[in-house]
């Protein structure tokens, strides 16, 4: 049920629920970043227990995943360089779209950055203390996949800065 003239052109109100909102989104904080990257540690470090566990073989950490973590972070990085660019230093607003969609990247990219660093550096305490020469290795990879999540995350952020638009003062 509406209240009369609630939404009516030219109709004023005045209650806390007709306020107009401001339009402009808070930066991601570190909590959800901490969540996640705690969640992907303690999952990264169940994943041999539990496979073990199982009867089955560890899952291992190859080269190509690492590669690609950190590709994808270069994209993102370049992202919010072009986005920077743009929008400081030339002074030119994006497309609604383009913001938004660029936005939402940033956010993912730096959700998936810290869930990723979670799971291989628990995957990489998980190998610790295993002799053989694979988890050795395996301990190595899921380092430099847990330093991709860092870099992905970071880029995530920046892209995220880089949406800003700066106050003009009049």
């Amino acid at each position: 049920m509406t209240r009369p003239g609630a939404g009516a052109p030219g109709s004023e109100s005045s209650g806390p629920d007709d306020e107009e909102p401001q339009g402009r989104m808070r930066p991601l904080g570190p909590g959800p970043l901490v969540v996640l990257g705690l969640l992907g540690l303690v999952g990264g470090w169940l994943v041999r227990p539990l496979s073990i566990r199982a009867g089955r073989v560890a899952p291992s950490v190859p080269p190509v995943s690492v590669a690609l973590i950190f590709f994808a972070a270069a994209i993102v990085a370049m992202a919010a360089y072009f986005t920077w660019r743009t929008v400081h230093r030339d002074g030119r607003r994006l497309p609604t779209h383009q913001a938004v969609n660029r936005l939402l990247l940033a956010r993912a990219c730096a959700l998936v950055g810290a869930a990723v660093l979670g799971g291989y550096a628990g995957n990489a305490i998980a190998h610790l203390g295993v002799g053989e020469a694979h988890a050795r290795s395996q301990v190595w990879w899921s380092l430099g996949a847990a330093a991709g999540g860092v870099a992905l995350m970071v880029a995530g952020l920046l892209l995220e800065r880089a949406c800003r638009v700066p106050t003009r003062e009049p």
